[in-house]
């Protein structure tokens, strides 16, 4: 007897509870793993936003729904001044910024560092 595809479909669903064993990653989980090498706190990545361009931020956390970065804002020429944004990984874009390189001392130089394009304008500085 011969059963169509959507009939193994969905009987391989019920058996493995309701999700498929050869579930594809999302494009979150795909984001997110990009990311987490980048968490270090003397590691800097570029940042552009709808409405700014080029700032240098470290990543603070990142989870499959949200990243965390701290942006150095150049405020007023205050110095060590810090903006902490959280911005949820569907409105990000990963990409590579081959015109800086990597400052971690514990790891090789690299050329090219990650790259966030954000489709939204940038929060205010409070």
């Amino acid at each position: 007897m011969k059963i169509s595809r959507k009939q193994a479909k969905r009987t391989e669903l019920k058996s493995s509870g309701g999700v498929a064993s050869r579930e594809r990653p999302s494009p979150n989980q795909k984001k997110a793993e990009a990311i987490r090498p980048w968490i270090h706190p003397e590691e800097r990545i570029s940042v552009d936003f709808e409405d700014a361009f080029n700032l240098n931020a470290e990543v603070v956390d990142c989870t499959t729904q949200v990243v965390t970065l701290r942006l150095e804002a150049s405020v007023l020429d205050l110095p060590h001044y810090h903006q902490n944004v959280v911005i949820p990984l569907r409105l990000v874009t990963i990409s590579e910024d081959p015109t800086r390189y990597t400052r971690n001392p514990d790891a090789p130089l690299r050329y090219g560092r990650l790259k966030l394009i954000v489709r939204k304008k940038r929060s205010a500085v409070a």
